[in-house]
């Protein structure tokens, strides 16, 4: 999304617009407000490197941006701190997409940091469900639906950080499934 005309209109006039040309656009704030106007739930991968005016949001980080052990943080930020916009980023190349091919790695890690192998073996198997995805758009509007369904006053949008060109772009959901809007093919 390089030009603030690609953001959709139910997100003009919103913190998500105010994300968006912060992030990609590298538009000021109006004001000194430091406080929050969104909270955003994204993925742990260093690469994901938001640019974000100070207090503008809160950030929780976790696995593949799913909610899973975040839902008290992030009713925490809508119940107490009154955001009514949350932001789900998901990222291009993230390792929850097939985490299975990683259990290896994963096991030998934990049981080189002390665990046995057959805690580490069962963590893996009941843990990795939780974070794992197919495709990356799709697991992203899954998790704005779902948020949607426990928050119905707040205004939720699914993102993509593209980590090629690290620029923010929205998830269009009209076809059911996650489609990227604003971002040219192949990226």
């Amino acid at each position: 999304m390089t030009n603030k005309n690609d953001i959709p209109e139910e997100y003009r006039g919103t913190a998500v617009e105010e994300l968006l040309c912060h992030h990609n656009f590298g538009h000021e704030p109006d004001s000194a407000d430091d406080t929050a106007r969104i909270a955003i739930l994204t993925c742990i991968d260093p690469r994901v490197t938001l640019r974000l005016p100070d207090g503008f949001a809160f950030v929780l980080r976790n696995a593949g941006a799913k909610t899973s052990g975040m839902e008290f943080a992030l009713s925490f930020a809508v119940a107490v701190c009154g955001v009514r916009t949350v932001a789900v980023i998901g990222h291009g190349g993230c390792n929850m997409a097939g985490v299975g091919r990683h259990k290896a790695d994963f096991v030998d890690g934990l049981e080189r940091c002390g665990w046995k192998r057959s805690e580490a073996e069962r963590f893996f198997f009941t843990m990795s469900p939780r974070f794992a995805t197919e495709d990356i758009a799709d697991s992203i509007a899954d998790e704005a639906r779902r948020l949607r369904g426990l928050y119905a006053g707040v205004l939720i949008a699914p993102l993509y950080y593209s980590v090629k060109d690290g620029l923010l772009y929205t998830v269009d959901e009209r076809l059911g499934k996650g489609d990227l809007w604003g971002r040219p093919k192949g990226r």
